[in-house]
């Protein structure tokens, strides 16, 4: 199931996990700041940390109402979300809480679905959360203040 924390707290949990460890260093090292200031809102900037193992996307969006919100799970990778700046909320839920899922999408690693019921995350400035393959999550929902751009960082760590 999904680990939250901080980024430190995250590295104490998974430190036996090179990849892992490899991409949350990647965050702790890099000015994260200096990439989102060049982002602007709905854009996405892709960077390459260890080819198709470790990959970054950063994104600056509009967290988007929870009616309008899909669960979602991977099989390839797992994901860091780090929230750089703003807040929202993730749904979470178990994989055996599947009701109507959608075909696999081999090429986006991703495939959608609904559950029965679910959990939430609230993550605001320098929280993070690992999901890992099957963890069922709907993320960037907006959260107390509807208004706040969202600046996240998701990592993709291969899982095979």
């Amino acid at each position: 199931m999904a680990i939250t924390g901080t980024i430190d707290s995250l590295k104490k949990q998974i430190a036996t996990d090179s990849n892992l460890s490899k991409a949350l260093a990647y965050l702790s090292d890099t000015n994260v700041s200096e990439i989102f200031t060049k982002l602007y809102l709905g854009e996405k900037k892709v960077v390459e940390i260890d080819g198709k193992n470790i990959f970054a996307i950063f994104s600056k969006y509009l967290p988007k109402n929870a009616l309008d919100a899909k669960f979602e799970a991977h099989l390839k990778y797992i994901d860091i979300q780090y929230m750089f700046e703003g807040e929202e909320r993730i749904l979470i839920a178990d994989i055996d809480k599947i009701m109507h899922p959608e075909p696999y999408n081999e090429e986006k690693d991703i495939y959608f679905m609904e559950a029965r019921n679910h959990s939430e995350l609230y993550l605001s400035k320098d929280d993070a959360v690992i999901f890992f393959p099957f963890d069922l999550h709907a993320p960037s929902i907006k959260a107390i203040k509807s208004d706040v751009i969202v600046s996240k960082v998701v990592i993709k760590v291969s899982a095979e």
